[in-house]
């Protein structure tokens, strides 16, 4: 499909560059009452783009690529942006495992058992349980008119439950990965369900400005206005909102690294869908920003060279985004628990929009935090709101476990921080 899109666009345009995707996906879900459910889906399509007259466009397509892509693609051209844009010539790639065969040949009986293993471990009394288990397998192909061809297997697994009961809030907990989760991640999760609804529930009080311990899953939401700031392009945000990453003073333990060469994780491959090789790259190096991240387009916009971070679907448009994120852990400490005297844990967030979300400012509800005395967890706050700074408080950094954990495509570590003001939610 990639050589026939390429040679026919040849005649038509200056340069052209396409990705073509296939994907195959069955999802099955465990409902509280114990019933199955099973979906199947399979999806295919490509996307060309294409250079003419010192312009851009682009089209995508499902299904056969057909006539009409490049047709599209030199229609959006015509009006597209007036950019230079240099395609990458072929170069070596690295190996690395982005499909494992145990998961592909995985037999639908033994995904039933993994999820209902699951939900099993999971019930008890007062609690209605809903698991799922999705498995999807697929290719990646991709080409320039420089001669780039590249074609590699994909593979997904992912499992994962919600946790009503009647005195708190829901629990949402998965893991995903290359390859299938172990008994060992399956218990785990279910692990993390017993501590979270373990210990007495407490009202939540006006605290103010104290530390808080951010456990992996709320680490993720946390770093997200810092990833954010380094896509490179400011895209729609007003240049007043933008966060000038040089004046930002991280604390000198965080070192953040983009890595898609980890093997069978959701962001590894050889290769992005520009066609530019991958490469593990250190983003943030002892709490000093080194590089932020660019795709071919974005590079030439910010006159820069692309750090491999194209990511392209069928429909969609082209964008920059990370691969596999790892917040390096501090492997000597103990639990940053013990480093807290008297504030809070915080198990998951999920950021909201805010006015100045450019900015790293948030003030969001935290439905899983917890009390600590002591440097213990005494009970769960209720109804409590956090409000601070992304970018300041990851300066005024206590301490980072030793626990990193792979959340999907993140491997983060616990941190604890200063600077956080916490408060009752209004009723």
């Amino acid at each position: 499909m990639i050589a026939a899109l390429l040679s026919d666009a040849a005649p038509r345009a200056d340069a052209a560059d396409a990705v073509a995707k296939t994907d195959e996906t069955i999802t099955l879900t465990v409902d509280p009452a114990g019933g199955g459910r099973s979906v199947s889906s399979v999806s295919g399509g490509a996307q060309i783009r294409v250079f003419k007259d010192g312009r851009i466009g682009w089209r995508g397509e499902s299904g056969t690529a057909s006539a009409a892509l490049i047709d599209g693609a030199l229609a959006s051209a015509a009006a597209g942006e007036p950019v230079t844009v240099f395609l990458p010539a072929p170069a070596p790639v690295a190996e690395v495992a982005t499909r494992d065969l145990g998961t592909t040949r995985a037999s639908i009986p033994e995904l039933w058992e993994m999820v209902r293993s699951l939900a099993g471990r999971l019930a008890g009394p007062e609690r209605e349980v809903e698991a799922w288990l999705e498995r999807s397998s697929g290719t990646v192909a991709l080409g320039n008119s420089r001669g780039v061809r590249a074609e590699y297997p994909v593979s997904l697994a992912g499992v994962g439950a919600r946790v009503r009961t009647p005195n708190a809030p829901p629990v949402d907990v998965h893991v995903a990965g290359g390859a299938l989760p172990t008994s060992l991640d399956l218990e785990q999760l279910a692990l993390e369900v017993d501590r979270r609804l373990s210990g007495p529930a407490l009202e939540a009080e006006e605290i103010g400005s104290c530390p808080v311990l951010f456990r992996p899953r709320a680490v993720r939401a946390l770093l997200r206005p810092i990833l954010a700031a380094l896509t490179g392009d400011p895209g729609p945000i007003e240049p007043s909102l933008a966060v000038d990453l040089d004046l930002v003073r991280l604390d000198r333990r965080l070192t953040l690294i983009d890595d898609p060469l980890a093997p069978l994780r959701p962001g590894s491959r050889p290769i992005d869908d520009d066609g530019v090789p991958s490469l593990r790259l250190t983003l943030i190096d002892r709490g000093r920003v080194r590089t932020g991240l660019t795709d071919l387009l974005v590079g030439a916009r910010l006159d820069r060279p692309s750090t491999g971070h194209a990511w392209r679907s069928v429909l969609g448009a082209p964008r920059v985004g990370a691969t596999n994120l790892r917040l390096l852990p501090d492997e000597g400490a103990s639990d940053p628990l013990a480093a807290i005297d008297r504030g809070v844990l915080v198990e998951d967030l999920t950021w909201n929009a805010a006015p100045n979300a450019a900015t790293g400012s948030f003030t969001l509800s935290a439905p899983w935090a917890y009390r600590i005395e002591r440097g213990e967890v005494v009970g769960r706050l209720e109804s409590v709101v956090l409000a601070g700074n992304a970018f300041e408080i990851l300066g005024k950094v206590i301490a980072i476990g030793g626990d990193a954990t792979w959340l999907g495509a993140a491997c983060l570590p616990s941190v604890a921080v200063e600077g956080v003001r916490v408060s009752a939610a209004a009723r």
